[in-house]
């Protein structure tokens, strides 16, 4: 709790931490300018984990996970934020591998996947994303900005609604392009949830 991780490299797994093992807890770390090859900050194996109240800065991954690579079920990341990562395979911010994962209350700017899945977060099994935001930077002089692969679902059983100055603007299927349009220096909300079928 509490502590800071600043300039570490790993060759393989979690520039900064690599938790293998049931029931961890973190709350309160920064993680900054840390790099590996699977989660730039951090790389979870391990089941009922729970990161909290954490922040990553312009972490990197090689592979997955600019900032956090996760494989273990019912794990929980509540009230992070998450600014300038980047990953050269998938997740940008988080790349997800367990089942009942629950992403809460986490804020994203400016992070980045290489590949293209999963611009911010990379979600393989089950789980929530809700109550998130994603701020999005648009260009001088106009008031429309289009995302790309915001959030890459591998399951396709998942239902998207995007908020746009508090108000839906869409609900639709995962892996799309969306176009914000009115934008004055907001946030953009996007909540998920699991369709039956």
């Amino acid at each position: 709790m509490d502590c800071s991780f600043v300039n570490n490299h790993a060759d393989g797994y979690g520039g900064a931490v690599y938790w293998n093992g049931d029931n961890g807890f973190l709350s309160a770390c920064s993680f900054v300018n840390n790099h590996a090859k699977w989660g730039g900050a951090v790389c979870w194996y391990g089941d009922n984990g729970f990161l909290s109240a954490c922040s990553f800065v312009n972490n990197h991954a090689d592979g997955y996970g600019g900032a956090v690579y996760w494989d273990g079920d019912n794990g929980k990341l509540s009230s992070c934020s998450f600014v300038n990562n980047h990953a050269d395979g998938y997740g940008g911010a988080v790349y997800w591998d367990g089942d009942n994962g629950k992403l809460s209350s986490c804020s994203f700017v400016n992070n980045h996947a290489k590949e293209f899945k999963g611009n911010v977060i990379y979600w393989f099994k089950s789980g929530d994303i809700f109550a998130c935001t994603f701020s999005v930077f648009r260009p001088k002089n106009t008031n429309t900005v289009t995302v790309n692969n915001l959030i890459f679902y591998e399951k396709n059983n998942y239902n998207v609604n995007y908020y746009e100055n508090g108000n839906k603007i869409l609900n639709s299927g995962i892996n799309k392009n969306i176009t914000f349009s009115n934008l004055n220096r907001i946030k953009i909300m996007v909540q998920t949830h699991l369709n039956p079928w």
